[in-house]
């Protein structure tokens, strides 16, 4: 998980703070690190007020995994099984890993015994297309799609009337996109006005793919997105270290937003259901 050579060193000093031969530590330190994590200031206030209660270095690791899990718990919602036939659409900005993350839900749905298929809805961006239907190719599913520039909204809707005449769980990769990009809001928003004429409980998940790395940028982002279409939850993927992705998942909560897979590596084994205690122990336990 810790790959990058920033990562590395926030928990290097992370594990030198748990690690000290002191039954102790300042508050002090650790505030410094949280800052240093990018942290939102309203989670490190919440972290410090839970921590100053606790004596000696166990008590207070543990006491910053029950914080991490009670604000993962405040906004908490069970999962609902997606029907069959079930669609989920995934949003984000370039660069977040949309289309590999649609590749490990893909298998992840497989290896569930689901029937699966890909829309290529990302006609703005060349080769975006090629790139899915290489993944399509590879687990040996169908991946409907137009040419570069084609409607977007017609990719979807043509591929969810195939999924349900087949019986299948179609998931839609969506084009990049930032807030400020109006044309491909627009797109975005049109294919949600044709789902949503089609089947008022369409899309069954809207999810945004979160890059890791960004930080509390993700909080920007969710806000951005959720303007456009009801989002029901967030992918943190690129998980490369402690920091950013911990900036990134309190960013997504911040927002409302429950977090349901993490993705920790580019092999497409690597997505996995988010799991709130795992991943605080992740954060700060220095013996995990």
């Amino acid at each position: 998980m810790f790959g990058s050579g920033a990562s590395k060193t926030w928990k290097k000093k992370l594990s030198t703070l748990f690690s000290s031969s002191e039954d102790d530590f300042p508050l002090e330190s650790l505030e410094e690190l949280l800052f240093e994590a990018d942290l939102p200031f309203e989670v490190i206030e919440g972290f410090l007020k839970r921590v100053s209660k606790k004596k000696g270095k166990e008590e207070k690791i543990q006491a910053l995994i029950d914080e991490t899990c009670q604000r993962a718990s405040e906004i908490y919602s069970p999962q609902k099984p997606i029907p069959q036939p079930g669609l989920i659409l995934l949003l984000g900005v370039n660069g977040a890993g949309k289309t590999s993350t649609a590749a490990k839900l893909a298998r992840y749905y497989q290896e569930k015994g689901e029937k699966v298929m890909f829309a290529a809805a990302d006609t703005f961006r060349a080769g975006a297309v090629d790139q899915l239907q290489i993944w399509a190719d590879r687990l040996r599913i169908e991946c409907v799609h137009k040419d570069r520039g084609g409607d977007p909204a017609a990719v979807v809707y043509e591929a969810w009337q195939k999924a349900k005449r087949e019986g299948k769980l179609l998931i839609a990769d969506t084009a990049g996109r930032l807030h400020n990009q109006m044309p491909l809001m627009d797109e975005l928003q049109k294919i949600y006005r044709v789902l949503q004429k089609e089947d008022a409980e369409l899309p069954h998940e809207a999810w945004l793919v979160l890059d890791g790395t960004t930080g509390q940028n993700a909080k920007f982002q969710s806000e951005a997105f959720s303007k456009v279409v009801p989002i029901t939850g967030a992918i943190i993927t690129k998980l490369d270290g402690s920091a950013k992705g911990g900036a990134a998942f309190f960013s997504a909560l911040s927002s409302g937003l429950p977090v349901r897979f993490l993705s920790k590596g580019e092999s497409i084994e690597n997505l996995e259901p988010f799991e709130a205690e795992t991943f605080a122990r992740q954060l700060f336990d220095p013996s995990v």
